[in-house]
This record gives C-alpha cells, sequence and structure tokens, in this order.
C-alpha cells in the first residue's frame, strides 16, 4: 500500500472521484487492519468487514455502543431535569457526539495546521465555500492568533528592513508601547 486510497466516483456522496493520502497513525492502522483482512478473510474486498467479512452497510450500531462504552453519552431528561427512563426502569442514555463532529474536527484540523484551505476543501469533499466556512468555525482564539501573527510579521519586517518599521517610519523609542495601554472594548 502506497500510503492513499483511490475512491471511484460511485463511492464518494457527490460522485466525485477522490483520493485519500494518509500517513503516521492513520496509515499504521490501516496496514493492520488489512493484514488483519488478508488473514481471516483473504477473498474480502472490504478494508473494514462484518464478523463474517461481508460489507458493513451501516455502523450506527457500533458508532453507538463505542460511544457508550467510552462515556460519550448523558442521561436523557425531561422537561423538569428528571431522567427520562426505558421500560425497565433504566435511565436512557443519548449520545453527546456525532460520527458526523470528527468531518468538522478534521477541517478545523487542518486549516489550524496550515494546509491551505482549497486542498482542505478536497480532502473533506466540500464544493463549495460556504459549506466549508459552516465547518471552519473561529474563534477568539484563532482571531488572537492571527493578531499575533500579523504583529509577528511586522516585527520581522521591521528586522529586514533597516528597522524601518511597516515600511513608513522608524522604528525607536518614540513608538507608543502598546503593552502599557488599556485595552478598550
Amino acid at each position: 500500500m502506497e500510503g492513499k486510497i483511490s475512491q471511484r466516483p460511485e463511492d464518494t456522496k457527490n460522485s466525485d472521484a477522490r483520493v485519500i493520502c494518509m500517513e503516521g497513525e492513520l496509515l499504521k492502522v490501516i496496514h493492520f487492519q488489512r493484514a488483519y483482512r488478508d488473514q481471516k478473510f483473504p477473498n474480502c474486498p472490504w478494508v473494514f468487514f462484518g464478523e463474517d467479512g461481508q460489507r458493513i452497510k451501516s455502523f450506527r450500531g457500533s458508532w453507538e455502543a463505542a460511544c457508550l462504552e467510552a462515556g460519550l453519552s448523558k442521561i436523557l431528561t425531561n422537561d423538569r431535569g428528571q431522567p427520562v427512563k426505558d421500560k425497565e426502569g433504566e435511565p436512557i442514555l443519548i449520545l453527546n457526539k456525532l460520527f458526523h463532529d470528527f468531518r468538522r474536527t478534521a477541517v478545523r484540523n487542518m486549516v489550524r495546521a496550515g494546509v491551505p484551505e482549497g486542498v482542505a476543501m478536497m480532502v473533506s469533499g466540500h464544493k463549495t465555500r460556504s459549506v466549508f466556512d459552516r465547518y471552519n468555525f473561529v474563534n477568539e482564539d484563532d482571531l488572537k492568533k492571527a493578531s499575533q501573527k500579523v504583529s509577528k510579521y511586522h516585527l520581522e519586517k521591521v528586522n529586514l528592513q533597516n528597522r524601518h518599521n511597516l515600511g513608513t517610519r522608524q522604528a525607536g523609542e518614540d513608538q507608543i508601547q502598546l503593552e502599557a495601554m488599556p485595552a478598550i472594548h
């Protein structure tokens, strides 16, 4: 395996062929799963398969069981805050993680890792910028990091241009020290 999966158009949600490149831990898991499949079900065409080597048509039951086992659930309550119970009197648990949440997490991780957004859109399968933007939430920490990057860029520019600030005036003691100024909200 060369570290990639090629998906045919008929195997993707939006009918576009896609190449998924893998490295690190993900690639190791795929190699392990393939070796396990080859040993247990050598004629099975699926990397992930059911108990008898058959195609998995829905993973929802397995997903729910895994989330419950990992503690990714909460007790369902009624409008008075009381636990809702099943026929046996046990509290009903609801998942607080959706499988689709990981698509959003993947988009955010790619953008924060510096992957160009056009590439991240290809990896995630987003065709339009508007849908991609709904997955790529911007929070206050993102805004703070953006400000820090611009500040760092300007400081580097000062050093590169013989201590000339932003190309407009000389850097020196007459500049205002922003750290000493109160914040305006």
